[in-house]
């Protein structure tokens, strides 16, 4: 949530090095009452890396700002590169995008009949839709943002489901 009645605020994100944002996603507004914005960013990091929130108001040179902020969130989503592939038993599984706005393509090394389950974060199923072919489409775009997760059961029994985790972005 950001007040910025009179002057402009600023909010920035990036990777943290030696006490220094790096490369910082910028945000910035002005004139609006109390607003909630959601700012998206990809950071890639390693395991010992610090992601910063910078928040900032100005206007001009000379400034008594009185830009305020409140309820401020940093929200790790996941760690997922894109796209994601999951080998499983000589079989190549491509799920993208990952995270996905609308529509997600599911290909598989080998023309496989399959079933797709999308089950919601609280292990609900969702959607489920059979696949003829080695390139499947689906259209989720009714899909409210979060994490999800799947499990493509095969045709042929004798194989392991293989599964996964999708983002909504």
């Amino acid at each position: 949530w950001m007040k910025t009645e009179h002057f402009v605020g600023e909010v920035y994100t990036g990777l943290v090095k030696n006490r220094v944002l790096h490369d910082p996603a910028f945000f910035s507004d002005f004139g609006h009452l109390w607003t909630s914005y959601t700012i998206f960013d990809t950071i890639t990091t390693s395991g010992t890396d610090t992601i910063g929130v910078q928040l900032g108001s100005a206007l001009g040179d000379f400034c008594i700002c009185d830009v305020e902020y409140d309820q401020i969130e940093l929200t790790i989503i996941d760690s997922l590169t894109t796209p994601i592939t999951v080998p499983f038993q000589q079989h190549d599984i491509l799920v993208s995008p990952n995270p996905f706005m609308d529509r997600i393509t599911i290909q598989s090394a080998e023309g496989n009949e399959f079933t797709i389950f999308i089950f919601s974060s609280d292990g609900n199923l969702i959607s489920s839709n059979k696949s003829y072919s080695d390139f499947t489409l689906l259209d989720l775009s009714s899909f409210s943002s979060g994490i999800y997760f799947y499990q493509l059961h095969w045709r042929d029994k004798n194989k392991f489901p293989v599964q996964g985790k999708l983002i909504k972005m």
